[in-house]
């Protein structure tokens, strides 16, 4: 559905063309980017288009609510193939509910949600917000179940001291914060800290133990190892946002600021990984605590040194870049043993991965394979 704005129209829900890219711009200063400007809203919708995994030059559908000639509500879509164990089928992720706060309440984002799945087929979202998720089951998505977080803390002294003060802080139980008190006490933090760290340091030695092949790559691997890359590691499990080469290269290629790890064996390759690097000032729900994102990993499910490598040479580059934190968040059990293995410890999970499928019966999370890279829900650190 498209339609052009006009004066005098009510309101209504539009699918986004040219003729909206001020509007847009105006919309995005308001919300997310304070520079947005219609060269770049065009910009941006015309290196979305050229990589659509669905058709190259084909708009990427993005949906508004324009009341009084102004945008208020919006909506956008990233174009996905999805693994369901046999094939590779069409589907979109939805992104970028956003709803100005005095239309909140009401219509707006239940009008957007029931536009786009008009238009999409297997549509997939991860939320966080308890009304969000409410809105999209409302809708026919079925939550599958929250996405794991594991962390491995380089820094305890300085992330100790940092969430002691953090807004997160007061948002944990009583109990919780007490302990974080204390253990925060100049008189404690020295040791507390010295026997985390000498604790994952003899726990890795002895079931994380790595031959340490990963490397980081200056280039984007080839698109025929990707390739191969991904077919082996689509064997091995049930569900997926499929990760072939072009998805991979839009979504962590040149230009996207991630660092590229690599494990090559015998000439090939048999495992890719991408790192998110910490913001300079750190996080600010953290209190500046610098969060490093192992924002996807690939490779053969059952290729356990493999992905230890993997995951070892992002802890040392993450390292590299003063990250006090790295984080990866992951939803399939055989990842999550190996982030166990190198000392990764649980933390509460909150992004839920909801599907609303065209007429399939998917399997829970334990049986996906996501990552905290799918949608760009890494972009929270």
């Amino acid at each position: 559905m498209v339609a052009t704005v006009q004066a005098g129209t009510g309101p209504a829900v539009v699918r986004v063309a040219r003729e909206h890219a001020e509007l847009l711009a105006e919309f995005y200063r308001k919300t997310w980017d304070e520079n947005a400007s219609r060269a770049g809203v065009l910009l941006s919708r015309a290196l979305q288009a050229r990589t659509n995994l669905h058709g190259r030059d084909q708009d990427v559908p993005t949906f508004v609510f324009i009341d009084n000639e102004r945008i208020v509500g919006h909506l956008t879509t990233i174009p996905i193939l999805l693994w369901n164990g046999r094939e590779e089928l069409r589907a979109h992720w939805l992104k970028g509910l956003m709803v100005l706060p005095e239309y909140r309440n009401g219509p707006v984002g239940f009008m957007l949600v029931r536009a786009a799945l008009a238009a999409v087929e297997n549509a997939l979202a991860a939320v966080v917000a308890t009304d969000a998720r409410r809105l999209f089951t409302a809708l026919g998505f079925r939550d599958l179940g929250v996405l794991a977080n594991r962390i491995r803390v380089f820094d305890a002294r300085e992330v100790i001291q940092r969430l002691a003060d953090s807004p997160l802080a007061q948002q944990l139980s009583p109990r919780v914060r007490a302990v974080l008190r204390w253990t925060a006490h100049p008189g404690c933090i020295p040791f507390v800290s010295a026997a985390l760290q000498a604790g994952a340091g003899a726990y890795t030695a002895v079931r994380g133990r790595t031959r340490q092949c990963g490397r980081i790559m200056p280039v984007f691997p080839e698109s025929a190892e990707l390739h191969e890359l991904w077919r082996a590691m689509r064997s091995g499990i049930d569900c997926a946002p499929a990760r072939g080469p072009d998805y991979l290269v839009q979504r962590y290629g040149l230009g996207q600021g991630y660092r590229w790890i690599t494990v090559h064996r015998n000439g090939r390759l048999r495992g890719f990984a991408a790192l998110r690097p910490p913001t300079a000032r750190g996080d600010e729900r953290l209190n500046g605590v610098r969060v490093a994102t192992l924002s996807d990993v690939i490779a053969n499910t059952d290729d356990s040194e493999t992905l230890l490598d993997l995951v070892h040479t992002a802890e040392q580059v993450a390292r590299g870049l003063d990250a006090h934190v790295l984080m990866c968040s992951a939803s399939h059990p055989r990842l999550l043993r190996i982030l166990d293995r190198r000392a990764f410890a649980p933390y509460p999970g909150n992004v839920h991965m909801l599907i609303r499928p065209n007429g399939a019966d998917w399997p829970g999370i334990d049986h996906w394979w996501f990552t905290r890279g799918d949608s760009a829900a890494d972009e929270a650190f």
